[in-house]
């Protein structure tokens, strides 16, 4: 069985006494800066303007987040939004991984094919390339924060969660 890493880990980091930082922020951070390198290179590599690749990256990212809070809100704890309609805009509590992925499909298609005009297929095609290895960081992250508890287990890769319970880790 695999520990309960916040025994093992301090959890909550204080930046300057203040910004939290959490090991999932960095391992998502970390993602964000994979991808973006990996795609930047490629967009180079097949010929393609690298500042607007930066300017497409920076406003698909946005809207991903934007829209990924939006989904997690909506969708998984509808409650929420009865109880404090502000959560809407607190993008830092909650994110879907499906919702970003709409997202980015839309700040794809909003920057590329409106705004800019030029073939968002393209530049969407230099993204993939980036989001294969920076998924590998997101996922991680959302290991670290025990998000996807599966059914009990006696599997050596099995995960303690804070019940007690060991689970797969999906």
């Amino acid at each position: 069985m695999l520990p309960y890493l916040p025994n093992f880990i301090p959890i909550d980091y204080r930046l300057f006494g203040l910004l939290p930082i959490r090991p999932f922020g960095i391992l998502v951070v970390t993602a964000i800066i994979i991808g973006f390198h990996t795609g930047r290179r490629r967009a180079i590599s097949v010929g393609l303007d690298r500042d607007t690749y930066e300017r497409g990256f920076t406003w698909t990212l946005a809207i991903a987040f934007i829209i990924s809070h939006i989904v997690d809100v909506t969708f998984y704890y509808p409650e929420r939004i009865l109880a404090d309609p502000l959560v809407l805009f607190k993008l830092w509590d909650g994110l879907s991984s499906m919702g970003g992925f709409f997202g980015a499909v839309v700040g794809v298609y909003v920057f590329f094919k409106l705004k800019m005009k030029v073939s968002a297929l393209q530049y969407a095609e230099t993204f993939l390339f980036g989001i294969v290895p920076a998924w590998i960081f997101g996922r991680m992250g959302c290991t670290v924060v025990y998000d996807h508890p599966g059914i009990r287990t006696d599997f050596f890769l099995g995960m303690a969660y804070r019940d007690g319970i060991v689970r797969h880790n999906l």
